[in-house]
């Protein structure tokens, strides 16, 4: 969530979608618009959607327990190398809408486990939002297969034996 946000005022790419409750998490992040670009104006989204605010989660546990809470995990960066927080929703079996253009994509395997929309599409976003929020299958399903992603690609044996794997094959060619 960026300090706009944090202020009532929607992002570029808000939607109005009307649903019950959405979990956030805000660790503070400065507002990215160029100097001069005006911030946008407040969005009715805002006022269909109930937001609670946890601050930042320094706990695992309490990350963990907010996660799980959701039932949708929104991560429509604009760049992002990797994705942590997208995994760490995808372990508590959460799906993830996220930006076709980053790397989040690629690790949620869009469609597998989230949906991928192009940034900047504010109806496809909406789109994706309203078809996990109403398609309880759909949304099981998906948080089912990115718990799976997790446990068999990310952990911590996983990582464990790809490094030594990488290891021995610089050593055998050197």
């Amino acid at each position: 969530m960026d300090e706009t946000q944090s202020r009532g005022e929607s992002a570029p790419g808000v939607a109005s979608v009307p649903f019950d409750s959405v979990r956030t998490r805000s660790r503070g992040v400065a507002d990215a618009r160029p100097r001069g670009v005006p911030r946008p104006p407040r969005h009715r989204a805002r006022r269909e959607v109930k937001i609670i605010e946890t601050g930042w989660l320094n706990d695992e546990t309490q990350l963990a327990e907010a996660l799980s809470a959701a039932d949708v995990f929104l991560m429509p960066s604009r760049a992002e190398s990797f994705g942590m927080m997208a995994l760490e929703a995808m372990a508590c079996g959460i799906p993830v809408v996220t930006s076709a253009d980053t790397a989040v994509a690629d690790t949620i395997r869009a469609p597998e486990a989230g949906i991928a929309v192009l940034h900047g599409d504010a109806e496809g976003l909406a789109a994706a939002i309203s078809f996990l929020l109403a398609e309880d299958e759909a949304r099981a399903s998906m948080g089912t297969a990115g718990r799976s992603i997790v446990e068999s690609d990310y952990s911590y044996d996983r990582y464990v034996t790809r490094h030594l794997e990488l290891y021995e094959s610089l050593i055998e060619t050197r």
